[in-house]
């Protein structure tokens, strides 16, 4: 995250701010925009219920398959299941990569891809929620927050690779995210 942080410090653009105002005057200030511009209220609608559509599809497959999921991870470990699942996720973007035009082995490797996310997103919070019962919550806070971070440099990743590199490019970044995640789940000390 720090060489990321530095990356985009010194990669982006100096913009100045629009406005002065304080942090906390600031976020009151989004309560003044959602009463006086209508426009806003109805794309937020708008942008909300294409998200919504996006990730009924998506979510369809993860609720579908949870249960089989989970208790594979309960077999088999979450260490066993997550490393499979980014496995998958690798062998999503080798495929993906070498589609070609072919539309049928590209939804192959997205749905291989779907799946090994989903099943990686399992075994994850198996493994959190059963650090302490009682921080679950909060736990899953921190998670959901990294994993959104995340999602975030991924499309960050995918947008500058694609612009240098194309297609390609892109299937490589995700491959290569794939392994991290690989390493860093079978990178563990005694203690944990």
């Amino acid at each position: 995250m720090a060489i990321l942080a530095v990356l985009l410090r010194f990669g982006l653009p100096y913009a100045p701010p629009d406005v002065d105002l304080r942090y906390g005057k600031l976020l009151r200030s989004l309560g003044t925009l959602i009463r006086t511009q209508r426009l806003l209220r109805r794309h937020s609608v708008v942008g909300a219920c294409g998200f919504a559509a996006f990730s009924i599809f998506w979510t369809r497959d993860g609720r579908a398959h949870r249960a089989v999921r989970g208790r594979l991870t309960d077999r088999v470990g979450p260490r066993v299941m997550n490393s499979a699942a980014l496995a998958m996720m690798a062998l999503a973007f080798v495929i993906m990569g070498a589609s070609g035009a072919s539309l049928i082995v590209l939804a192959s490797g997205v749905v291989l891809l779907d799946a090994g996310e989903q099943t990686s997103h399992i075994s994850n919070q198996a493994r959190i929620f059963a650090l302490d019962p009682t921080l679950r919550n909060r736990l899953n806070a921190v998670y959901m927050v990294a994993f959104f971070v995340g999602g975030a440099a991924g499309s960050l990743i995918a947008g500058y690779a694609f612009q240098h590199g194309g297609w390609m490019a892109v299937c490589i970044s995700g491959a290569i995210f794939s392994v991290g995640g690989i390493v860093a789940v079978n990178y563990h000390r005694r203690d944990d």
